[in-house]
C-alpha cells in the first residue's frame, strides 16, 4: 500500500515537472520516518513523504544558480548539482513555500515539533538567514565611507588648534627668565667675598650646608673659592646660580693644572654657563717661593688652552700678594687683570680705621707697576676679629668692623672681603689669627 501511494505521488509530480529522477538519501527524524524520496526534474527538487503515503513537503533548491544567494551552499554543501533555472520557475509557479530552510536547520524544529505541521516551520527558520544576506554588509560597507565626515572634523580642528598652539608659546616669557641670568656675565661692580666649603674638622660641607651659607652671601656680587676638592665647584656654582651670584673659581696650586681643570670641567658637566667669571691659576705661589714667575706663566698658558677648548670665555689670572705683583709685573702681564691679596693687618703701622686708605694705595702701586694699563682687583682683604696684635694692627670684633667699613668706603668695587666664615679647619698661624677672619 505504501509503495503504491508513493508511486502515485511521484508519478503525478513527474507529469507536472517533466524531468528525470536522480539519487537517493535517507533522513531520520524524531516522529517522522522517511522511507525514500525522489528528486524530479532536477537535483534541486526534493519530495518528503509520510509513512501513510501523504506528501509532507516539497523543497526546491538552486545551489549553482548565480542569482541565488550564497546562503544555501553554506547550509547544505552536499547539494551542489548543476543549475536548473527552468525547474526554479516551475516550482515558483506552483506556489510551494519550498524556499524554506534546508534540512539542517529544519532538524531542530522537527525534533521539537514531531507533527506534520513542523514542515512549515522551515520557512520561518530560513527568514533569519536572509537578513544575513551578503548584500546587507554592502550597505554597511557604504556606511564605512560615511566616516568621511571625519575629514570635516579634521578641517575644523586645524583652525582652532593652530591658534591654541600659538597661545602655548606665549609662555615664551619664561625665556625672558633666562635673560635674568645676566648677573652671571662678568662684572667688576660690587664687592665680592671669599668662601671655603669646609667644616671645622676639615670635612667637606654638603650641598645643603653650602646653600645655607649662600643665604648669608646674597649681598655680594661674587664669591671666590680656591680649589676643586670636595666637589666644591659644583656645589658652589649650584648655590650661586640660583641666587644670581657670580663665582671666582681657581686652583690653589699648579702642580697638576690639566688634572685639576679636568676635575673642574667634569663638575660642571663640561659646560660653563657664565656663572664663573674668573678662574685663577695658583694662589700666592711666587710670594711663598713655591713657584717662579716663569712657572706661573707656563701654567697660565696651559690653562688658557684647556679652558678655551672647554668653552670658557671668562678671565684667567694668577693671584699673588701685592708685593709679588709689584716685584714681578710679568704676572700681571700674563693675567687678564692684576689679581692681588692685600691685608692691612699685616702692616704693623696700620690701624683698623685706616684699612681702606691702605688698600687703595696698594691698588695704585700695582697698577703703576703693571704699566698703568691693567685693571687691578683685590682678591683678599679684611681684618681678624681675634688673635695677636701686629704692632698697631689689633684684632678684635670692633676693629674688624672698623676696618671693613673703611675698606667699603674706599673701594666700592673690585675687592673681595676675607672671609665669609671663620676657617676653624686651619692652623692658628704665627699670630694666632688664621682661623679668625670670618665676617658672618
Amino acid at each position: 500500500m505504501k509503495a503504491s501511494i508513493f508511486a502515485l505521488s511521484a508519478f503525478s509530480l513527474i507529469q507536472l515537472v517533466a524531468s528525470q529522477p536522480h539519487g537517493h538519501q535517507q533522513f531520520h527524524r524524531r516522529g517522522v520516518v522517511v522511507t525514500d524520496y525522489a528528486t524530479v526534474t532536477s537535483p534541486a527538487v526534493i519530495v518528503w513523504v509520510y509513512e501513510d503515503g501523504q506528501t509532507a513537503s516539497i523543497e526546491s533548491r538552486t545551489p549553482n544558480n548565480p542569482a541565488a544567494t550564497p546562503a544555501p551552499p553554506k547550509i547544505v554543501p552536499e547539494l551542489s548539482a548543476g543549475p536548473t533555472p527552468t525547474l526554479q520557475s516551475a516550482v515558483s509557479d506552483s506556489a510551494v513555500p519550498s524556499e524554506a530552510a534546508p534540512p539542517s536547520p529544519v532538524q531542530p524544529d522537527a525534533e521539537s515539533s514531531p507533527t506534520g505541521e513542523s514542515a512549515p516551520s522551515p520557512p520561518t527558520t530560513e527568514a533569519p538567514p536572509e537578513p544575513a544576506y551578503t548584500e546587507a554588509p554592502a550597505p554597511s560597507s557604504e556606511a564605512a565611507p560615511a566616516p568621511a565626515p571625519s575629514p570635516e572634523a579634521e578641517s575644523a580642528p586645524p583652525a582652532e588648534p593652530a591658534p591654541s598652539t600659538e597661545a602655548a608659546p606665549a609662555p615664551a616669557p619664561a625665556q625672558s627668565s633666562e635673560a635674568a641670568p645676566p648677573p652671571t656675565e662678568p662684572s667688576s661692580s660690587g664687592l665680592g667675598i671669599c668662601y671655603s666649603p669646609y667644616n671645622a674638622d676639615g670635612t667637606c660641607k654638603t650641598q645643603d650646608q653650602v646653600n645655607d651659607d649662600f643665604n648669608s652671601l646674597a649681598s655680594y656680587s661674587t664669591v671666590r673659592i680656591y680649589g676643586v676638592d670636595c666637589n666644591q665647584v659644583r656645589s658652589v656654582v649650584s648655590a650661586a646660580c640660583s641666587r644670581n651670584i657670580n663665582v671666582f673659581a681657581g686652583l690653589l696650586t699648579i702642580t697638576d693644572v690639566a688634572g685639576d681643570l679636568g676635575n673642574m670641567i667634569n663638575q660642571l658637566n663640561g659646560k660653563f654657563d657664565g656663572t664663573i667669571t674668573t678662574i685663577s691659576i695658583g694662589n700666592e705661589l711666587v710670594d711663598m717661593g713655591k713657584a717662579s714667575p716663569g712657572d706661573v706663566e707656563a701654567a697660565l698658558g696651559t690653562a688658557r688652552d684647556i679652558l678655551g677648548k672647554a668653552g670658557f670665555t671668562g678671565s684667567i689670572v694668577t693671584v699673588d700678594t701685592f708685593n709679588a705683583l709689584i716685584a714681578h709685573p710679568e704676572l700681571c702681564a700674563a693675567s687678564d687683570y692684576c689679581a692681588a691679596n692685600a691685608h692691612p693687618y699685616f702692616d704693623p703701622t696700620i690701624e683698623a680705621a685706616g684699612a681702606g686708605e691702605w688698600v687703595q694705595k696698594q691698588i695704585e702701586r700695582i697698577a703703576e707697576a703693571a704699566g698703568g694699563n691693567k685693571k687691578v682687583v683685590i682678591t683678599e682683604s679684611g681684618w681678624p676679629h681675634s688673635g695677636n696684635s701686629n704692632g698697631a694692627a689689633v684684632p678684635s670684633p670692633e676693629n674688624q668692623a672698623k676696618a671693613l667699613e673703611s675698606i667699603r668706603g674706599a673701594c666700592d668695587k673690585d675687592v673681595f672681603l676675607f672671609s665669609a666664615f671663620d676657617d676653624k679647619w686651619k692652623a692658628d698661624g704665627a699670630l694666632g689669627v688664621e682661623k679668625n677672619w670670618g665676617i658672618m
